[in-house]
């Protein structure tokens, strides 16, 4: 399933607060910057888009059924923190802390192809990311917890993240700080679901307040056919 044949423009025009569509408009200029930007690139660019717009009740989840309030709470949350940290404020790499570590918690917010029909299922969770600016290639540990599906049922286990580098590249055209994670989770039904990701995004903010980006990965349920996921993810940094 692509998500560039669902972005859902003149809806994000009509429905999203303005500091969320600057968000999302910031993204997607990445898209017209830089025509030879890889393929995963834009659809993860688009996926940011389109999580935006369901954020915004414009698309909807379901198929626009009611949403356990747990859902609508992490999603909440996640247009908070998109608000507070619009993606027009990147920190500058030189910026960032030479050393010591720093603590970011937040969300993710994904969606994935069924295995069933063409519908897409979701992942939603808590963040925890531990930076560690001491290193250059091993920069990140933490988990994502607390997941859910798009009908707020709990996902047993964790994904655990790790490795973590800064790309050194143009902020206006591509993902500056990369990491991964990966878990296998349960849901109510027994299934067991295997999930590889890759995040990519930025630090965001004054003193790099915050972190955000997309997230393309893949989902296995049951040792069966892969499926694409794509999404988004938010953290913001504890206070000291």
């Amino acid at each position: 399933m692509g998500f560039n044949d669902v972005i859902c423009w003149s809806k994000i025009k009509d429905h999203l607060s303005r500091e969320t569509k600057d968000f999302a408009l910031l993204w997607s200029s990445r898209l017209t910057n830089c025509r030879s930007m890889h393929a995963s690139r834009l659809n993860a660019i688009s996926s940011w888009l389109f999580v935006a717009c369901a954020l915004a009740a414009c698309g909807g989840s379901g198929g626009g059924q009611d949403i356990v309030s747990k859902l609508d709470d992490m999603d909440a949350a996640i247009g908070t923190l998109l608000a507070t940290y619009p993606a027009a404020g990147f920190t500058p790499l030189e910026e960032l802390a030479s050393g010591g570590n720093s603590t970011y918690r937040g969300y993710l917010s994904t969606q994935y192809g069924s295995t069933s029909d063409d519908k897409t299922s979701r992942l939603v969770g808590a963040m925890e990311i531990h930076v560690s600016f001491d290193s250059s290639t091993e920069m990140v540990t933490g988990s994502a917890y607390d997941l859910i599906d798009e009908e707020s049922a709990r996902l047993d286990g964790t994904l655990t993240l790790s490795g973590g580098t800064l790309t050194g590249a143009d902020q206006n055209l591509d993902a500056t700080f990369r990491f991964d994670g990966e878990g296998s989770l349960t849901d109510t039904n027994e299934n067991t679901i295997d999930i590889q990701l890759t995040f990519s995004g930025d630090f965001l903010g004054v003193g790099a307040a915050a972190i955000g980006g997309d997230v393309n990965g893949s989902v296995v349920v049951n040792e069966g056919a892969s499926k694409d996921l794509a999404g988004i993810f938010i953290s913001e940094k504890d206070l000291p």
